[in-house]
């Protein structure tokens, strides 16, 4: 399938994403708890900008950035813990998150993660790379948080090619539902992704590649699945 300039603009913005805490950190979700959080997430300032049958996208502005802010939510008929198992499997992203190059894992300890990635575009939108560092929380009820943001320092002698990124913080939080192994997923972005990329590009991109990261996601967590019950 043929991505369009924006969608290619937006997803490098998302792979490449300012942090804020899980708006339901370690609970447990339920049919309440999701009508609880579309009320909260509404109050909260968010307009929904993007919404299908299993997809929901929100974006909002800030006082010190004209770059909007993205929330999704999502959920998939999947266990919480094979979404995180995928999610935490960061050398594995080049097999199916679109356009990374490389992924590799500079620094590990317990929680946390010191990532490099490397990503790859077609002309005319400059390759991007970033080291990140990164924080897993397991929660009550098999709940889980990963957090990230730009690692201040990595003591790495890789190199990146392209453009280095300015801001990349962002989270993926993952709450069982009920008993049907079901799974609500929120994720969270706000970026800047350097360079000379109009503001408008980059928030009009938004609704085009949130969806096609998180189907992304689904599907290789449902590869990932059938594969190891064969």
């Amino acid at each position: 399938m043929r991505r369009s300039p924006l969608t290619i603009v937006f997803i490098c913005i998302l792979l490449c994403s300012t942090y804020t805490m899980p708006l339901f950190a370690g609970e447990i979700c339920s049919p309440d708890t999701l009508i609880h959080t579309k009320q909260h997430i509404e109050q909260q300032g968010w307009k929904e900008y993007f919404k299908d049958d299993e997809i929901t996208v929100y974006n909002r502005t800030t006082p010190d950035s004209e770059i909007r802010e993205v929330l999704a939510t999502a959920k998939f008929p999947i266990h919480s813990k094979a979404i995180f198992n995928t999610l935490s499997d960061y050398p594995q992203y080049i097999e199916f998150m679109p356009y990374v190059e490389e992924s590799n894992i500079i620094k590990q300890k317990e929680n946390s993660t010191i990532l490099f990635q490397q990503l790859s575009f077609p002309w005319p939108i400059s390759d991007r790379y970033f080291f990140i560092e990164l924080t897993s929380i397991t929660g009550n009820n098999e709940s889980y948080n990963i957090s990230w943001r730009l690692a201040s320092e990595t003591n790495s002698s890789q190199l990146g090619k392209g453009i280095a990124l300015k801001t990349d913080n962002g989270y993926w939080k993952l709450c069982p539902i009920g008993t049907d192994n079901s799974t609500y997923i929120e994720y969270f972005i706000h970026t800047d992704p350097g360079g000379a990329l109009p503001v408008w590009i980059i928030n009009q991109a938004n609704s085009q590649a949130v969806p096609d990261v998180l189907r992304a996601l689904y599907k290789r967590v449902m590869e990932t699945t059938n594969n190891s019950n064969q």
